[in-house]
């Protein structure tokens, strides 16, 4: 029963549907979680704990505009309390990665039952495609999405390159528990992203983007191109 639950709260926010068969390409896209960009302003961000979850917006930095939400529900999918940021006016550079891993041989392993090879090479073209955008600073959206073990848990991650900064927009599930995190801050320096364009190991390359596993709340380390070090005092705004 528990893993049923599990199974059923991934399917109500990842972007994958339920079913008896899996998705067999990578070119989908999540945006569940995303609402209006105009909404993402310096309002949103003083909410308050609720019974299912708890909430905390200050951040690393005083006048950083981070917002981090966890909590578990068994009976409807849970929810930020506030509205996640979007840019529908930003191009798409690169397709989406989404990546169907699997435990069960005791290490993460591409769950080929679940991905074709030709759903692989599109991952892993690309996350090489993702990977070069964030160094180069182009601007656009761009987005890792991880399901392991056919759902019972998961993370997507959006990048929103914005002229100014980054925002990275992340959600998590392990079990019945369920985490948000955003962030808007500069991107890490050019040079940390060409050991990950040259690692030969797709998992290993996608987790420069996002890592695969939420090991209970998730933060900056949900988003490792971000420089988590350096706040940008300012809200993020879309381009006209």
């Amino acid at each position: 029963m528990r893993t049923y639950l599990a199974a059923a709260i991934t399917c109500t926010w990842l972007t994958t549907a339920c079913g008896t068969e899996p998705p067999q390409s990578s070119n989908t896209t999540n945006d569940t979680l995303t609402t209006d960009a105009s909404a993402s302003d310096s309002s949103t961000s003083d909410a308050s704990s609720s019974s299912d979850g708890s909430s905390t917006t200050d951040g690393l930095h005083d006048g950083c505009w981070d917002h981090s939400f966890e909590g578990t529900e068994l009976d409807e999918p849970v929810v930020p309390p506030w509205d996640a940021f979007s840019c529908g006016s930003l191009p798409t550079p690169c397709g989406d990665v989404e990546l169907w891993v699997t435990t069960t041989s005791g290490e993460l392993t591409i769950d080929e039952t679940a991905m074709t090879r030709e759903a692989t090479e599109t991952a892993d073209t690309n996350t090489r495609c993702i990977l070069q955008g964030l160094r180069d600073a182009t601007p656009g959206r761009y987005t890792v999405q991880w399901v392991i073990d056919t759902g019972i848990y998961g993370s997507i991650t959006h990048y929103y390159v914005l002229d100014d900064g980054v925002v990275a927009s992340s959600s998590a599930n392990q079990d019945l528990d369920v985490s948000f995190f955003e962030a808007y801050r500069p991107l890490v320096a050019p040079s940390t992203f060409d050991p990950c364009i040259d690692e030969p190991d797709l998992i290993a390359a996608a987790s420069c983007l996002s890592p695969p596993l939420a090991e209970g709340s998730i933060g900056f380390a949900s988003a490792p191109a971000l420089d988590a070090d350096t706040c940008i005092d300012a809200v993020p705004t879309c381009p006209p």
